[in-house]
């Protein structure tokens, strides 16, 4: 890890004498050796490196400096407000070392902070995005299956173009489903509010707590519906004029709806948040 680089999420601002991160609205004091390590990252630059200069600044012994801003840069990781970047060069020997040792590779989360707006349409296209750069290489292993099938059953436009179609509509849902948990908390709380933790293909928003329960109620509620609304439109309108790719609509969006039925944390959310409003009144 000291040769990792250290990346700064955009939704953390290193102040004078604390640290704030906007999308929690939450404010860290800071220590002069952790103002100083924050404001020498710049994305580029190593642990190892940026460590080696504060040392030679303070004419203290390298490793000892290096021990402590790996404890620091730990802490902040795990409460995500610092990054990790690998160089290609690390990446494929942890995956090397993964494949020789037949383990599971060590996976590294990344904080990505929405854009400063409550825009339903930029923040659902920044989300887009940020989902197929978390299903992309899933996405693109399973395409190159399809395509190996294909020419195997002598099908091969129609199998990888089918693959592509159930992508889109998977992306989509998961771009949907996680949209409208954000631009309802951005109703609420405020343009900056909320970020998403990526973990693999795994996306997962990060939130501050909301003091009312219906807010609660309204942003666990709007992941499901959004999605599930577009699986409803799909069966009605396959009722009226059949298509069999309506199955794959009904399928993929209409799941979303069953999170409102069966134990998960939204529905999980949304009957604690009932019971506060009820012990409230």
């Amino acid at each position: 890890m000291i040769e990792m680089i250290p990346v700064l999420p955009t939704g953390v601002v290193v102040h004078t004498d604390s640290l704030e991160d906007r999308a929690l609205l939450q404010h860290y004091p800071l220590n002069s050796t952790a103002r100083e390590f924050l404001t020498l990252i710049d994305g580029c630059r190593s642990l190892s490196s940026i460590a080696e200069q504060i040392a030679e600044r303070y004419r203290q012994p390298r490793e000892v400096v290096l021990k402590d801003l790996g404890q620091l840069s730990l802490e902040l990781y795990h409460h995500g407000l610092l990054n990790w970047r690998e160089t290609w060069h690390q990446r494929s020997t942890r995956w090397l070392l993964a494949l020789r040792t037949r383990m599971l590779p060590a996976v590294y989360t990344w904080r990505s902070d929405p854009p400063l707006t409550t825009n339903t349409l930029l923040l659902l296209s920044w989300l887009y995005l940020e989902v197929w750069r978390a299903w992309l290489p899933v996405l693109s292993a399973g395409l190159l299956v399809a395509a190996v099938a294909g020419a195997l059953l002598a099908v091969l436009p129609l199998l990888p173009l089918a693959y592509l179609a159930l992508a889109l509509c998977l992306t989509l849902s998961i771009c949907l489903h996680e949209g409208g948990h954000l631009i309802v908390l951005r109703h609420y709380c405020g343009a900056g509010s909320g970020f998403f933790l990526r973990t693999g293909p795994l996306l997962r928003l990060i939130r501050p707590p909301l003091e009312r329960p219906a807010a609660e109620i309204a942003v666990n509620a709007a992941g499901p519906l959004l999605p599930g609304s577009i699986g409803l439109l799909a069966l009605i309108w396959h009722l009226l004029h059949p298509w069999p790719l309506d199955w794959l609509l009904i399928a993929l969006f209409g799941v979303h709806l069953l999170q409102l039925l069966l134990p998960n944390p939204d529905l999980n959310n949304i009957v604690q948040a009932l019971r506060s409003g009820h012990r409230g009144n």
